[in-house]
């Protein structure tokens, strides 16, 4: 199966079940390595080379579609995104898609405090791109957050 494949199977059980406990938990440990402030990376060159890549990676997919990123995340570890061949192959042809469409799911109110809840907790709920996300899954609704 193909990691498309994969994320609109994702996508499809978002559309049903909305954030699962799973997804709750996967979704706790990368984004906290995303976005939290307090990330001191004690780690070799090519480890910080390949988180830098990760990040930027992650990054991309957002900006072109939040639906496509959050499956994205539930899908692809930071250690698998780090990788130079997997972008090229994988990330680069997802980002030029004609739209994105395929990837839109809507999530409940219980999911979007787990997400505020997590992003307290772990101290990224000023990040830009944490607080953006949560402005596109939940366009409806006040933009507070």
């Amino acid at each position: 199966m193909t990691l498309t494949q994969n994320i609109l199977g994702t996508v499809k059980q978002l559309r049903s079940e909305g954030l699962t406990a799973q997804h709750q938990k996967i979704l706790s440990i990368r984004l906290t390595w995303l976005w939290s402030l307090c990330q001191a990376e004690k780690t070799s060159s090519k480890s910080k080379w390949r988180n830098s890549t990760a990040r930027e990676a992650f990054a991309d997919v957002q900006y072109k579609s939040a639906h496509l990123f959050l499956a994205f995340v539930l899908n692809v570890t930071p250690t698998t995104c780090g990788q130079r061949a997997f972008c090229e192959k994988v990330v680069k042809p997802l980002l030029h898609l004609e739209n994105y469409d395929q990837f839109k799911f809507s999530l409940e109110p219980p999911d979007k405090s787990f997400l505020q809840k997590t992003a307290r907790e772990k101290e990224f709920i000023e990040a830009p791109d944490f607080v953006a996300l949560v402005q596109a899954l939940f366009p409806e609704e006040d933009r507070g957050i």
